[in-house]
This record gives C-alpha cells, structure tokens and sequence, in this order.
C-alpha cells in the first residue's frame, strides 16, 4: 500500500518540522486539535475517552512526518496509518469534520505559508485512505440495495481508496448481499489497499454467523471467478 508523501523540505534546505517551532509547534497543534475533537459530538466517540496520550502520540507523529526524529516509529513501531485505523469505520461526514478541526488548529498554532499548504495536502490525502465512502450502505436491506443499484449501476462496482461493498459483505458471510453485489457486476477479485481480496476477508473473519455461512460466501466468489492462490499481506500467504 502507498501512503500520502509529505515533501519535508523547503527551497532552503530547512525542514518543515524545523520551519514550524519543532515538536513544540507539534504538541500545541495536537492540543489544539484534540481540544476541537472534544467538543465535536460527532467525533468524539471514535476517539479514547482519556485523550492524554493520544496528544503526545500524535504530536510525535507529526514532527516525524514533518521531517523531524523518528521518535513515533521508535515508540510505536512501523505500521501503516490504514493497519492503525482498522478496528475503526469513518464515514465520508466523519472524514470531513476530522479535516476542518485540523485545520482550524493549524490556524490556531500559526503554521502559514508553504507548511500550511503542504499539510493540508497531505492530511486531505490521508483522510481518503482511511474513509469508507459506502457506510451508508451496508445496513440498508436487500431491496434498498438493489434499488440503489438500478440508480446507480456503477455502485455494486465502485472501489473508493480500498473499500468496496462486496469485502465488507464478505466480511460479514452476508450470503444474500454477497450473491446480489457478484449478479450486479462486483469483481470477486477487487483489492483493497493492503491489497486483500473478498476472499481473503471472507476466510479471515469471524463474524457472527453460521459456518455454513461463510462456506458459502467463499463458495460463490470462488465460482465468480476468485484467485484461491493470490497472495497477499506480510506473509503472503493465500486465502
């Protein structure tokens, strides 16, 4: 998977994280940030009731981000943003209001010019990398869904930065939506961002439902055409 790139470096030679105030000028803009997020009754249940350490955490990330010490990757370790904010689903509305306080807090602390231009790329960016487009999707019935289809054909295909309709069926050993999405059109070999197929999803997860089930699922994106032997993840290993 290829994260957003931050350019580090100014015409000058001088780092952003220089250019800013150093990790400074990072912990007042996580502060400020987490600050907003607080008082955002949207966002508010996404993120840890105790936000203390999430503030140095992230005020590390973005000095590390900005060019400056690996500080974040020394205490944290290397993972991807997308591997970070797995157990979390962020609507397209939830992306948004995340961009306005960040920017709002770049505004705050003063970071202007090239930095600010710079950094709102790159969180912009971001933001897409971690967002599922389809949320509002996944829990409208059957008949709603296929509705939406007849609208919109090219939904039941549609792959917006990793996720798509069919994995997350598949996730969920939806034997129905799976069937209806793979008749629609979906491609039972779509990848997402870590390069995971519907079949990797559908043998790797344990939801809440029968076993028959989730033999069924892989059963049908087998017989739609799902590459048994792709490999995939750090391993790569295959379903």
């Amino acid at each position: 998977m290829i994260e957003p790139k931050l350019n580090t470096r100014l015409e000058n030679g001088e780092s952003l994280f220089e250019h800013v105030g150093g990790i400074k000028a990072c912990r007042d803009l996580s502060d400020r940030f987490h600050e907003r997020v607080s008082q955002d009754s949207v966002l508010r249940g996404i993120f840890p009731k105790d936000m203390s350490a999430l503030n140095e955490r992230f005020a590390l990330f973005i000095g590390e981000r900005l060019g400056g010490p690996a500080d974040y990757k020394a205490k944290r370790g290397k993972q991807s943003l997308v591997c970070r904010h797995a157990h979390l689903s962020i609507s397209s509305e939830e992306s948004q209001r995340w961009l306005g306080h960040m920017f709002a807090a770049m505004d705050d602390v003063g970071i202007a010019g090239t930095a600010r231009e710079r950094l709102r790329e790159y969180f912009t960016e971001t933001a897409k990398t971690l967002t599922d487009p389809f949320l509002p999707f996944y829990n409208r019935s059957l008949d709603e869904l296929r509705e939406a289809f007849q609208e919109d054909p090219a939904l039941a295909t549609a792959l917006e930065m990793g996720p798509s309709l069919l994995s997350e069926a598949a996730t969920r050993w939806d034997v129905p939506r799976v069937r209806l999405l793979l008749e629609h059109g979906a491609d039972a070999n779509v990848k997402n961002l870590m390069d995971h197929g519907p079949l990797y999803h559908a043998t790797n997860a344990l939801p809440d439902a029968p076993l028959e089930d989730g033999r069924a699922v892989v059963e049908l994106l087998i017989r739609y055409g799902a590459d048994v032997n792709w490999a995939s993840g750090p391993s790569k290993a295959t379903p």
